[in-house]
């Protein structure tokens, strides 16, 4: 699932570092010039693990940058001014509400990618008992099954 990640996002963050220089407020966020450069370099990067990084050299990448893009996120929203959150990181990129709020999804993303691994062979997710998760008035399964791997298999 991380390659998948670094692969998405990487398209994503280049995509946006050019058309940062184009659209410099685009979905209300603060694109300056180093900001796209910031977006173009973690594309590469993110690009470089997707199909050419192992699968454990991805899932670090997705940790490391989902930390990053949501401590940044998150700090920014509490230390921002005013009702825009500015929060400027040096003198080169200025932030705001919508900057955050895309980092913190971004993070998040990131996290997800990077913690979770699937093969398509032999995985699962195992989820511990705790009484709020119990049924109480029943629930509903549904599933997809591919006939085709079954013998003797009725449709009617």
């Amino acid at each position: 699932m991380a390659k998948t990640v670094c692969k998405l996002l990487g398209v994503v963050f280049v995509l946006v570092g050019i058309c940062g220089f184009l659209m410099p407020h685009l979905l209300g966020a603060h694109l300056t010039p180093p900001h796209n450069l910031v977006h173009l370099v973690s594309g590469a990067i993110a690009l470089y693990f997707g199909f050419a990084g192992s699968g454990s050299a991805a899932r670090g990448f997705c940790i490391i940058f989902g930390l990053v893009y949501l401590l940044l996120g998150v700090v920014g929203w509490f230390m921002g001014a005013g009702p825009d959150h500015m929060f400027n990181v040096g003198s080169l990129l200025m932030l705001g509400k919508m900057d955050h709020i895309i980092h913190i999804l971004l993070g998040i993303i990131f996290l997800i990618g990077g913690a979770l691994s699937f093969d398509g062979t032999d995985d699962s997710v195992a989820i511990p008992d705790a009484s709020s998760v119990d049924l109480t008035t029943g629930m509903t399964v549904e599933a997809w099954v591919q006939t085709t791997l079954l013998t003797n298999w009725r449709t009617s």
